[in-house]
């Protein structure tokens, strides 16, 4: 396995998998094997425990107490990402989950309109961390807001068409309170 420099990790994430072992030149013919031992072990983890973001329950039980449903648009499998959601004290919060398989990964905005579907709604914000994930959500027409505590990160949050970017769920949280 190709060793892995931070710099890589962080142009890497929110991709999906199989686009990242390409990027590390991993064989074609062991990627398959690879996600699934991956996604084994994932499942197995997720199971155990969850961590959750710092501000991550009270921003989403202070978007709750407004009425404002909550979806999860993610380069997950659909199934791992509800299992996810499951093993936390998040679940009671969300209102629907929406990941590829069969939908198409995010920056394709797939995932962002099947959540956009089922909650029927006219306004959305979509909430991430990728470019992937600002990219998805200007293709879905929503107000994009990024989240990082990365200076570079933030950068390419803002340049990829970030409307705003936090430092963290906390800092969102207090913007959507003031913005009241």
């Amino acid at each position: 396995m190709p060793s892995v420099s931070i710099n890589q990790v962080e142009e890497y994430l929110g991709l999906p998998l199989g686009d990242i072992l390409i990027g590390l030149s991993v064989p074609t013919e062991d990627i398959q094997e690879l996600i699934e031992l991956f996604r084994q072990e994932l499942m197995l983890r997720i199971k155990q425990e969850n961590t959750l973001f710092a501000g991550a329950e009270a921003l989403l039980k202070f978007l709750y107490l407004r009425d404002i449903p909550i979806g999860i648009a993610t380069n997950k499998p659909v199934g791992m990402a509800r299992a996810l959601v499951e093993n936390t004290p998040l679940k009671s919060y969300i209102h629907c989950v929406h990941g590829t398989e069969p939908l198409k990964p995010k920056p394709h905005p797939a995932t962002l309109m099947e959540c956009k579907l089922e909650m029927r709604k006219r306004f959305f914000i979509m909430v991430g961390d990728s470019i992937e994930d600002i990219n998805a959500g200007i293709d879905s027409n929503c107000l994009t807001l990024g989240v990082t505590d990365n200076e570079k990160r933030a950068v390419r949050l803002s340049d990829a068409g970030a409307h705003r970017v936090f430092r963290d769920l906390i800092e969102l949280r207090e913007w959507l309170d003031s913005s009241q």
